[in-house]
């Protein structure tokens, strides 16, 4: 028998206290079974002491209950509400096989008297959005929770040398020699060739999207930098530039290029035979390589992915889709805030191009104004040699039977807990660009729409006064409607899509971009060859980049395939290994497919 049985309960020291209230989102939204932990802090704030943890319920509901001293009743109490992120799988050797972390706290002050407070309404911070562009919320009150120890476990990717080493190379970019610094080490890059920029444009950094020719077989890409906010006083070229092509025989033959420079009235056109032909095509390639950054690496491949993984982790807690969605979405919120300066900001590798830091983010903005998940399906081969379509379509074929296979076993919980799927497809739609079509561009002047998003299609939604550019999965809470449940599946398979092998798949044909002969992100004018008229601080910052992104190659702790954290679908990793061969054949080695968006 316990002694304090032997007192009456009027002899405790301490009473029980409780707070009752909801938690939500600085925009509104609940945070749907969110673990909290509170802390009273003791000693004029210097010692922080738990007193109680919670889950919020459905509806971001809670009830705190804890004990304090009965001769404290009548002063105020401080606490500190701190909202934790999920908890997450480590990977590196010397971290705690699982960790967590902090991301906000909310202070909070019980008025000395009140034993039972109802009705509290707190605003708390996780996974905010930062003008429309998917960022962490930086938290000024937790600077140890982004260190580099934790981005390792969370990334599980290359180990904590090898992460560090990256950034480090990024952060302390060192001047070489004229020697090292133009080196080749692709030498199938040697000779400024038309079909060295066919190949980018087909299964290169520059995936292109082709529109329509005068024929049947002729294609054409045009790249237009008008309306992006330019440094005037600079003399690095941004030319907009247009390549004209020819199909037939299963070759892609490159005819002509048309340039117009910021000064000239109107373009000019250099044919293959035409004398200044080779310095159009350097020029070209330089514009192919920054928008292949621009849109589909960066834009693409990182912040539709970003926008597609904010409304995941700030939605889904409880409903099983989190399963095949999660262990891919993790990394790229992550290394989107990281390497946001480096990539983003004004000393990032895309503003050696001319275009400013805002006429940068203009140009990502106009880039997510025209996707939508909806209709998307990899691009239809366009050759025999379109060897990244063809994998595209390879991949996305075993990810529809893997997500068909996971609904099955799974469809009556994702029902049930159907209100997370409700906030998903709000969070998208709410913080989605407002709709612009693909480049502005018509919708049947596109060879191959399977990627392009059709503006005539309904479904799209006003928000704020403006009709935004991703489509609702759903338009009820209580369950799903006609074409809900379809439109959940093609989000799933678009969003592991993008995360995985299509980001890999870009990221590891950035060899181009370490070759100053092919092509440079920041030709000077008069642009001259070999290397464009680019000054050596600039080609040093484009290539130190380029090869410590290039260079880094995820170990088994960051593959797809190895299945690091024990927490990918099994039945993926089965399913990719029968194809195995068959992306091999094509140039794929997939078991060294990067596990979602980490470097």
């Amino acid at each position: 028998m316990p002694i304090s049985s032997l007192f009456p309960s009027s002899w405790s020291l301490t009473e029980e206290h409780t707070i009752q209230g909801v938690l939500r989102h600085e925009d509104g939204f609940f945070f749907r079974h969110q673990k909290v932990k509170v802390y009273s802090n003791l000693f004029f704030g210097l010692i922080p002491m738990q007193v109680g943890t919670f889950e919020t319920d459905v509806n971001g509901k809670f009830t705190l209950s804890y004990k304090r001293f009965k001769w404290m009743k009548s002063s105020d109490h401080n606490l500190t509400f701190k909202i934790f992120e999920e908890t997450l799988l480590g990977s590196s050797s010397f971290l705690p096989r699982r960790m967590e972390r902090a991301v906000h706290n909310i202070e909070f002050t019980k008025p000395g008297g009140v034993v039972h407070q109802k009705d509290v309404n707190l605003v708390g911070r996780l996974y905010e959005y930062q003008n429309d562009l998917p960022n962490l919320h930086e938290s000024d009150d937790l600077p140890d929770a982004w260190g580099a120890r934790y981005l390792t476990a969370l990334l599980g990717a290359g180990g904590y040398e090898q992460l560090v080493r990256v950034i480090g190379d990024l952060a302390n970019l060192e001047i070489p020699t004229i020697e090292n610094l133009y080196g080749r080490d692709y030498p199938e890059l040697a000779n400024l060739d038309p079909k060295d920029t066919v190949e980018m444009l087909l299964n290169g950094i520059c995936p292109a999207n082709f529109l329509k020719g005068k024929t049947a077989n002729d294609r054409r890409m045009e790249i237009s930098w008008d309306g992006y906010d330019y440094d005037a006083n600079t003399n690095i070229a941004l030319p907009n530039v247009k390549a004209h092509f020819h199909l037939v025989n299963d070759q892609l033959t490159l005819k002509s290029i048309d340039i117009k420079f910021k000064e000239d009235q109107g373009y000019r056109t250099f044919r293959v035979a035409d004398k200044g032909f080779k310095l159009a095509l350097y020029v070209f390639n330089s514009m192919a390589l920054l928008k292949g950054e621009v849109v589909h690496h960066l834009g693409i491949a990182h912040l539709s992915t970003g926008q597609n993984a904010m409304a995941t982790f700030r939605s889904i807690n409880k409903n099983p889709i989190g399963h095949l969605l999660k262990p891919h979405l993790r990394g790229v919120l992550e290394i989107n805030r990281f390497g946001k300066t480096a990539i983003f900001g004004k000393d990032g590798i895309l503003n050696i191009s001319g275009l400013t830091e805002k006429g940068i983010k203009e140009s990502l903005t106009d880039v997510l104004s025209g996707i939508c998940y909806t209709q998307f399906h990899p691009r239809r081969p366009l050759l025999p040699s379109h060897r990244f379509a063809i994998a595209g379509n390879l991949y996305w074929n075993v990810l529809t039977d893997v997500v068909d296979k996971f609904f099955e076993a799974n469809e009556k919980e994702i029902v049930e807990r159907w209100y997370e799927i409700y906030d998903l497809s709000n969070n998208l739609v709410q913080h989605s660009i407002p709709h612009r079509a693909w480049e502005g561009k018509k919708h049947d002047q596109w060879a191959d729409p399977s990627e392009i998003d059709d503006p005539t299609v309904g479904g799209r939604v006003r928000y704020k006064g403006e009709v935004r550019s991703v489509r609702p999965i759903t338009m009820s809470i209580e369950g799903p409607q006609a074409g809900d449940m379809e439109r959940l599946k093609q989000f799933i398979r678009y969003s592991v899509y993008l995360s995985t092998f299509d980001h890999w798949a870009v990221h590891r044909a950035q060899h181009t971009v370490t070759e100053l002969g092919f092509g440079t992100l920041a030709p000077r004018k008069p642009v001259s060859l070999p290397y464009g008229n680019v000054e050596k601080e600039d080609a040093n910052h484009q290539l130190s980049t380029a090869h410590t992104l290039l260079d880094f190659e995820a170990t088994g702790e960051g593959r797809l395939m190895d299945n690091p954290n024990g927490d990918i679908y099994p039945y993926l990793i089965k399913a990719l290994n029968s194809r195995k061969k068959e992306f091999m054949n094509l140039g794929y080695d997939i078991s060294k497919m990067f596990l979602g968006t980490i470097i």
